[in-house]
């Protein structure tokens, strides 16, 4: 199902950019929603279906961390960037991977503390740290690398309507009848987790190409951005 971005995040995106970035954030979601399922024909299919997956596997088992793996392995040096940018294609590629690879770490570390049995409002306050842990991890490990702050504060703002969809999706399952479970919260989890991280890669990409102006005289690996 297409969702909408949530009414507040528009009006901060409209306060801060005007109204023609809000036309321009509600096509992202339309277009990062259309892409995340056109990206899962290029993955092999479960036997199972996702909500068999909810009742009966481990939770290591989550396509979150299978496709992380294949992302981290082989996909994101095979994603296509513009030739003329050579330096901002592995400023591109390094952040996806840093990205990928520190919020699959740290959710498979954290789930037995996600599965373990608590209040539905524990379980959604634990969740919603365990995002932001995540998300502290990766912005601390993208200027370790020598991303550029511009870049980070960028790419922070296109990609908050799809950090909004998880946490939005951890209240909804506080309550959820279906979700019963913290072991089926957890999962339910992990897959909105799944469908936000791959609009990452529009967001990144759209971060990289937009800024101009601010990354003149700025390094990369030694080189100039161009």
């Amino acid at each position: 199902m297409i969702t909408t971005p949530d009414a507040q995040v528009l009006a901060n995106v409209a306060a801060q950019y005007g109204w023609p970035a809000v036309i321009g954030t509600i096509f992202a979601v339309f277009s990062h929603q259309v892409l995340g399922r056109l990206l899962d024909r290029y993955l092999a299919n479960k036997d199972a279906s996702e909500l068999q997956f909810h009742h009966r596997k481990e939770l290591t088992e989550h396509r979150l961390f299978s496709v992380s793996t294949y992302w981290l392995n082989l996909g994101i040096d095979q994603l296509p960037f513009p030739t003329r940018y050579p330096v901002r294609t592995h400023m591109y590629r390094d952040m996806l991977k840093i990205l990928v690879r520190t919020i699959s770490v740290e959710l498979e570390s954290r789930l037995a503390e996600l599965s373990a049995d608590s209040s539905n409002a524990e379980w959604q306050r634990h969740a919603t740290l365990v995002l932001s842990i995540a998300v502290t991890e990766y912005e601390s490990r993208f200027r370790e690398q020598g991303i550029p702050d511009i870049v980070i504060e960028r790419f922070r703002d296109w990609n908050r309507v799809s950090l909004s969809y998880i946490t939005h999706t951890i209240a909804t399952l506080q309550d959820s009848e279906i979700a019963d479970s913290n072991h089926k919260k957890t999962s339910f989890m992990l897959s909105a987790v799944l469908a936000a991280m791959k609009t990452a890669f529009i967001d990144v990409e759209r971060t990289l190409i937009g800024l101009n102006g601010q990354l003149t005289g700025k390094h990369y690996r030694g080189k100039e951005i161009e």
